[in-house]
């Protein structure tokens, strides 16, 4: 029996344990974030991702002359909110460990939030939130 989305009812269980193991993996959360935020914050400011502080600087001085509210009285809002991002954007590429923070995680990172999949020690969290640590074998030893 075929569905209209051109798959066999009979995967169908195989494709939510596809799904199921990449969110418990974290990687289907990594790529909805990665398609969520379409331009990084290198790309808001129009600088390379090895920018320096110079160029941080003289990049965000002329957008922001260019999407400041006042210059844009005919469309405030949509200039208030662009000019708020690159705003954000510059603070965290001018902190060296905002931006190493930014660089290695994106913005989830800066949000104080550990990586997708991790308890936040690097060990997974189990499904009621506990971690999986190791505290030693019973008895306190291998031999008894």
């Amino acid at each position: 029996m075929r569905s209209s989305m051109g798959f066999t009812l009979r995967k169908l269980p195989l494709l939510v344990l596809v799904l199921a193991l990449l969110c418990l993996c974290g990687m289907f959360h990594v790529v909805a974030v990665a398609a969520a935020s379409a331009k990084s914050y290198y790309d808001l400011l129009g600088v390379p991702k090895d920018a320096d502080e110079r160029q941080l600087k003289s990049a965000y001085r002329k957008l922001a002359k260019k999407y400041h509210p006042d210059k844009n009285q005919d469309n405030r809002d949509a200039a208030e909110a662009k000019f708020q991002e690159m705003a954000h954007a510059y603070e965290v590429l001018m902190d060296p460990e905002k931006r190493q923070i930014y660089d290695h995680y994106g913005e989830e990172g800066l949000k104080g939030a550990p990586p997708p999949g991790s308890g936040g020690n690097g060990f997974p969290r189990g499904a009621s939130g506990q971690r999986f640590e190791f505290n030693g074998f019973p008895g306190g030893s291998f031999g008894g």
